[in-house]
């Protein structure tokens, strides 16, 4: 019972951390894991297991804002269960208690919060002696998962770029984690939110599109071209190179295909600059 949980709290200074962390992570990828979450604080078990944790579970929320920490559950049960970005989705507003500050107009701000997140992130997972890799990447999620937010028409081709290499590899967990953190009551400001990070998604798509295009090669280079038809440079080299490089993006030609390419270039040769009649 619940009763019996919460006089057993002490006896979890007992248990390894290592346990501690395994059970963390078990409980943060099951499909109820905003209850367990729950339950823990309720349970007075949170202390034990997760004290970084408690500045934010026992804010109580003030005027218009929301409570965080029934937030913070929320966006975890919304978040794909996959373990970085359930760590992520727990601990993103983590520093939002210490970081809090009100304006002239009354205005509440949590300036910074996502720097001192990911300094907590990295503070409360090492102390559970989390695998390093693991560690870096929540922390990473947390300290970027304002940016993605912030996207709008007036983003430009190299500012979205500037997002993808920043964000690496956690491109797509961050862009979850971000779907994720939308609460809001109000299903105009879900419905927002949501078209905004798809748009994001479509933006990078096209971007990852024309990079792919970018690296994409004629299998045969001009000085190969040369020194097959014997013939000095010019623009016919250009030419061909732009057709193998066409070939190879519609599929006829397999990336790195030499040998095809060469029967394909001799066949456009002569066809496009065939060779002078002997006189």
């Amino acid at each position: 019972t619940l009763a019996a949980m919460k006089e057993l709290a002490a006896e979890l200074e007992r248990i390894s951390v290592e346990r501690i962390a395994a059970e963390l992570n078990r409980l943060l990828v099951a499909p109820d894991a905003a209850h367990g979450l729950r339950l823990l604080h309720e349970a007075r078990l949170l202390p034990h297991v997760l004290p970084e944790l408690m500045p934010l579970a026992e804010d109580p929320g003030r005027g218009r804002h929301k409570n965080i920490w029934n937030h913070t559950l929320q966006v975890v049960s919304q978040a794909p269960p996959r373990l970085a970005v359930r760590w992520a989705a727990l601990l993103h507003d983590a520093a939002k208690p210490m970081t809090r500050s009100v304006d002239e107009l009354g205005e509440v701000h949590f300036f910074g919060h996502e720097i001192e997140g990911a300094n907590l992130a990295r503070r409360a997972l090492r102390r559970l002696r989390q695998d390093k890799a693991l560690i870096e990447r929540v922390a990473r999620l947390v300290e970027l998962h304002l940016r993605p937010a912030a996207y709008d028409e007036t983003w430009t081709d190299s500012a979205v770029r500037r997002l993808m290499v920043e964000a690496g590899d956690l491109l797509e967990d961050l862009l979850d984690l971000v779907a994720a953190d939308v609460t809001s009551a109000r299903a105009h400001r879900r419905q927002r939110a949501a078209r905004r990070i798809a748009r994001l998604r479509e933006h990078i798509r096209r971007l990852e599109e024309q990079a792919a295009l970018a690296e994409i090669k004629s299998p045969l280079d001009g000085h190969e071209l040369m020194a097959i038809f014997g013939l000095p440079p010019g623009r016919w080299i250009g030419e061909l190179k732009a057709h193998l490089r066409e070939l190879v993006i519609e599929g006829v030609i397999a990336p790195g295909d030499k040998d095809a390419a060469l029967a394909e270039a001799r066949r456009w040769m002569a066809e496009h600059y065939p060779p002078a009649p002997e006189r």
